[in-house]
């Protein structure tokens, strides 16, 4: 079963060499950082080589507004650790996904909280009260609604702003149904838009953009196949992962295992998951300042 989620690839295979593991705790909320080292690795857990970093915090956190604060700081440093700016770099923020349709709406509803800055330090540069970073953002639609394929469009912003970073915000895919809005995974070896679903386009990673790349997420679909798989490891923890999956793969109806299944409330999520991923960014981007210059679009 697919998982956009490298902790819980690795999850499966835990004595995985080439790959290792730093997971701390603070305030309810688990860091982990996974590093895939060696192609071996790469392939078994199936994720690109480099850094991967999951924050995991409780259930309803997202909807509780301090609690998305205290995770969006969190995240922000994370966040500033792994892309390794400086303050004169510009970014520009992507947003995957198609806003038509609810759980995949997270990146296009990101793009629309981002602090954007480039049009006020090319037309009206006197407003601003401190130095800022040069920030774009775009939201790129999906190939049944363009035509156009994500990396044509993407390749197509990035060669006319010309960015340090490119910064990508996309819904996940979990094999865990306790992990659905309740993650963030955040990594600096790219992404394969619908890799989590079994709908594979271009990679989006700096090899085809020619830029750095970052991307993050919060899983908020889950096939039905992997809530059977899941229900019955938690009924039979003695019995191997490997052979419930294989059970489950020959006795599930082929079209019963495709369903891609979200939770009811999946809406609030998105709206919630929005706020935390756009203020951990304009953290990130902005710091400390981010709340005076929010000020300039009052």
């Amino acid at each position: 079963m697919r998982t956009d989620l490298a902790k819980e690839a690795s999850g499966i295979l835990p004595d995985c060499e080439g790959v290792t593991e730093e997971v701390a705790y603070e305030d309810g909320i688990e860091t982990s950082r996974i590093l895939i080292k060696s192609d071996e690795a790469e392939r078994l857990l199936d994720k690109p080589k480099g850094r991967y970093v999951t924050i995991t915090f409780t259930p309803h956190a997202l909807s509780d507004r301090e609690a998305r604060r205290r995770i969006a700081k969190r995240a922000a440093g994370e966040l500033t650790a792994m892309h390794g700016l400086t303050g004169d770099s510009s970014v520009l923020v992507i947003g995957l996904g198609n806003r038509n349709v609810t759980p995949d709406a997270l990146g296009p509803r990101v793009s629309e909280h981002i602090f954007v800055t480039r049009h006020i330090q090319m037309y009206c540069r006197e407003i601003l009260t401190c130095k800022v970073r040069t920030v774009t953002a775009f939201s790129t639609g999906v190939l049944g609604v363009t035509g156009m394929e994500t990396v044509e469009v993407v390749s197509g912003v990035v060669s006319t702003i010309k960015p340090d970073l490119v910064l990508i915000v996309d819904a996940l895919a979990s094999m865990e149904a306790d992990h659905i809005g309740n993650v963030i995974q955040m990594n600096d070896s790219g992404i394969s838009p619908g890799a989590g679903i079994g709908n594979f386009r271009k990679s989006l990673n700096q090899n085809s953009l020619g830029v750095p790349v970052v991307t993050l997420g919060i899983p908020l679909v889950v096939s039905s196949g992997t809530i059977v798989i899941d229900a019955l490891h938690k009924l039979y923890p003695r019995r191997e992962y490997s052979g419930i999956v294989k059970l489950v793969e020959e006795k599930l109806p082929e079209g019963f295992a495709n369903m891609i299944v979200s939770p009811k409330d999946v809406d609030a999520m998105v709206n919630d998951g929005a706020k935390l991923i756009s203020n951990a960014i304009n953290l990130t981007l902005h710091g400390e300042q981010y709340s005076e210059l929010e000020k300039l679009l009052r």
